[in-house]
């Protein structure tokens, strides 16, 4: 069979392909989450059971765990500061993703005021959001995307986040 000719505007193009784009640097700013991780005074610490072992006679492992949502990384509902104010199942997602920046206030231990992050607030322009438990000793300071998305745990004052930073483009 013979085809018939190929006007030429019909012609093929032949794009040189071009570097692959490095993906964006990714910070994993969560601690570990352990038995021993900090918590609170009266807090429960996390616990981990196992309620199912693989098996001949069962398919898969199962576990169970225990522990309050401020252990580790986690985001703080309105609820946790004022009685009758929204839970984190309310939150709206797009509270914990999207443009953050990181300020050190580092030597302002053991507590952290509005006065030591002050002299970034007026030039940042983005929502707060109470993220508690980060770890950012190797982050610079700096504009980020932050991805930190809470569980809907039905009426909780807080949930428990696995929070990143990426470049931003």
């Amino acid at each position: 069979m013979v085809s018939p000719a190929m006007p030429s505007s019909a012609a093929p193009v032949f794009a040189r392909a071009s570097a692959p784009v490095p993906a964006p640097r990714l910070w994993d700013i969560s601690p570990l989450v352990a038995p021993d991780a900090p918590i609170f005074p009266g807090d429960e610490p996390y616990r981990l059971t196992w309620t199912a072992r693989l098996a001949p006679s069962c398919p898969v492992n199962l576990s169970a765990m225990t522990m309050s949502p401020h252990v580790g990384a986690h985001a703080d509902a309105p609820l946790h500061y004022a009685n009758d104010a929204p839970a984190i199942d309310e939150v709206p997602l797009d509270t914990y993703l999207g443009r953050c920046r990181v300020i050190h206030a580092i030597g302002a231990a053991p507590l952290i005021l509005v006065e030591h992050l002050r002299h970034a607030e007026a030039e940042a322009e983005l929502p707060p959001r109470v993220l508690e438990n980060l770890v950012l000793d190797d982050v610079p300071e700096g504009d980020y995307e932050l991805i930190a998305l809470p569980l809907k745990l039905q009426g909780a004052c807080a949930s428990p986040v696995r929070a990143i930073l990426r470049d931003l483009p």
